[in-house]
């Protein structure tokens, strides 16, 4: 039987949720920062926001090799919430995502994007050097393909 591998990330739908946290020296090498990405509370990251500066800085005096972000809403999605408009200002929340915290995240050397939003689990070909992973399993099951089984670790 074919196993499939699942990151369990608990609760990053809920976490997400919040504003503006940073574990920067929870690890050795790896800074992580944990940031609140709901379009539907408004434009919270936009470019000379408080929390796209505090982001900013974060990723900016960060001297980790590696970088993570975890966030709710989909930088990078193939599933249901692709063509999302949340904000209604005409831009899909994924290019709105990709255009603000993305550059940032390439500017700062971001290894590794973790999102939710999607009941599904996804992994892209790194973009620009990011790796983006969609693990929103949180709130429901995920469903292995017939004939898999999936196994967290």
């Amino acid at each position: 039987m074919q196993q499939i591998a699942a990151i369990g990330v608990v609760g990053i739908s809920a976490i997400a949720a919040m504003p503006f946290r940073a574990n920067a020296d929870s690890l050795a090498h790896v800074g992580s920062v944990l940031f609140n990405s709901d379009l539907q509370a408004g434009p919270l990251y936009e470019v000379g926001s408080p929390q796209y500066k505090w982001l900013e800085a974060d990723l900016a005096a960060s001297t980790k090799p590696w970088k993570f972000l975890f966030f709710h809403h989909t930088m990078r999605t193939s599933s249901i919430h692709l063509y999302d408009n949340y904000d209604l200002n005409d831009e899909l929340d994924t290019l709105q995502l990709q255009r603000t915290v993305g550059a940032l995240a390439e500017k700062y050397g971001v290894s590794l994007a973790l999102q939710a939003h999607d009941h599904v689990y996804e992994r892209f070909n790194p973009v620009r050097g990011i790796y983006s992973i969609t693990c929103g399993g949180g709130g429901a099951g995920l469903v292995a393909e017939e004939g898999a089984e999936v196994v967290f670790v």
